[in-house]
């Protein structure tokens, strides 16, 4: 694949922006009014804004929570309702040839129905279905099968 100027992403500037909380001992803390400061500047702008997690301390209200569970932390950051996709990147991919890659041979992410309530999934590349999660390998689905499951 060719990068650059007149290959891959079209225009200039930011396309998405991601924000999680930092998690380990002595995390800073991931304040919910800056999150929700810096969404509105990506809705703005129209840039795919994804709140991925809250991290370990939380701040919300002038309330700081503490979250250990990283599934936890990426469901409530799901539960904000902050994220949200702005316009969509127009790719113009080549093979190696130089050829034009059609948009119907592209990449398609495939999910799992817990993948529905992650911080991540907007910006997420799909399930890999390695059995890490705890889960065993079943038929993903891509996200169109997922929303009418």
């Amino acid at each position: 694949m060719r990068y650059g100027s007149g290959a891959g992403a079209s225009g200039m500037g930011c396309k998405t922006a991601g924000l999680g909380g930092e998690n380990y001992e002595g995390a800073r803390s991931c304040d919910f009014d800056w999150v929700r400061l810096l969404a509105a500047q990506c809705r703005a702008h129209d840039v795919t804004f994804a709140f991925t997690e809250t991290g370990t301390a939380f701040v919300k209200d002038g309330k700081t929570y503490r979250l250990r569970d990283h599934r936890l932390q990426s469901e409530q950051a799901y539960k904000s309702g902050v994220s949200r996709a702005g316009r969509s990147i127009e790719w113009h991919l080549h093979d190696p040839l130089g050829l034009p890659i059609p948009a119907e041979e592209f990449y398609r992410p495939h999910f799992r129905e817990r993948c529905e309530t992650c911080g991540q999934r907007l910006i997420c590349n799909g399930c890999a279905n390695c059995g890490q999660c705890g889960e065993a390998a079943v038929p993903l689905m891509t996200e169109e099968e997922l929303a009418q499951a």
